[in-house]
């Protein structure tokens, strides 16, 4: 069903996953459930939040930005109301908490963090506009402030990527599922969008984990599921995300744990498997999983913020 909009506000899609052009996939994409049981349930003091994609300079084992993207329906807006959009968009109750703590984040790493967004659909469908990707910076903690630093093409994006990783990819492996048409365009070039944070959970102001969510569709126990039956697949995903733990420890005196949670779509999968990582699983636990035991998500949240506190 085709969206529907009004030409006096500006409308910012998320994306849902779905399969690349041209890509056969065995099981229909879905989003994350445990994100939204958490997200749903949280504590006060506490924050759930994710970001779309940050970039790492390898050599200096330094995160060099965080990004965040949108699609935007086309419509005839000039660069006035286009900009006054974003920021009603960023200034949202339901948004605002999310923004400020990405911003936070990229201010005490000392990185920059950028909200760049397409028209739905593109690069796939043709559209007007010579340069429709747009490139916000965001800054101001108080009062959130965004200014255009260029305008550009699929191709634009590519290259600005580029720039901030430092180099590009001498192999890329095409993408079977992605939230946009862009993120499937790009994983067939030398500079694919970055990998992005599942969830970054906050508590009092502070990172205290890195949630890397996994789902489970076959039917085998979730139990056989684990971290080394994904070492190979997962090697740069985890070197990365341990980089970030880091890095974040330098800037905040904190390091964040490294949260794996597995958990399963079928019916027999009636726990969900949570492992911390170091270079390797150092402990894990199992909590009942709200779709099919039937626990509830706040039981599921407790259990889990319980679990992160007495971990080692």
């Amino acid at each position: 069903m085709e969206e529907r909009h009004t030409k006096s506000e500006i409308d910012l899609l998320s994306g849902r996953p779905r399969p690349c052009p041209g890509q056969q996939i065995r099981y229909p994409p879905q989003p994350s459930l445990p994100y939204d049981w958490l997200k749903s349930e949280l504590r006060e003091g506490y924050l759930l939040t994710d970001i779309d994609g940050y970039t790492v300079n390898f050599q200096r084992k330094m995160v060099t930005a965080f990004l965040q993207r949108r699609e935007y329906i086309l419509d005839q807006y000039t660069d006035l109301t286009f900009k006054k959009g974003l920021l009603d968009y960023l200034h949202k109750p339901c948004e605002a908490l999310e923004w400020r703590g990405r911003l936070d984040l990229a201010e005490a790493l000392g990185v920059p963090l950028y909200f760049i967004v397409w028209p739905k659909d593109y690069p796939a469908k043709s559209y007007a506009l010579e340069q429709p990707v747009l490139f916000y910076k965001l800054s101001d903690l108080s009062r959130f402030d965004i200014s255009l630093g260029q305008r550009g093409t699929a191709n634009d994006l590519g290259i600005f990527i580029k720039n901030l990783r430092g180099s590009s990819f001498s192999t890329v492996k095409p993408l079977r599922i992605a939230n946009t048409l862009m993120e499937c365009y790009l994983s067939r070039t030398p500079n694919p969008w970055p990998g992005n944070l599942d969830g970054i959970l906050f508590k009092d102001g502070q990172v205290i984990a890195i949630l890397e969510f996994k789902a489970h569709n076959l039917d085998t126990p979730i139990q056989e599921e684990d971290r080394s039956k994904y070492e190979s697949a997962d090697l740069r995903r985890f070197s990365v995300l341990s980089i970030i733990q880091e890095n974040i420890k330098k800037t905040k005196g904190l390091r964040p744990k490294l949260v794996l949670i597995i958990w399963g779509t079928k019916s027999i999968h009636k726990k969900v498997k949570i492992q911390i990582i170091e270079k390797k699983v150092v402990d894990e636990t199992y909590i009942n999983s709200p779709i099919f035991s039937g626990s509830t998500s706040r039981q599921f949240t407790n259990e889990f913020l319980a679990y992160l506190d007495c971990s080692r």
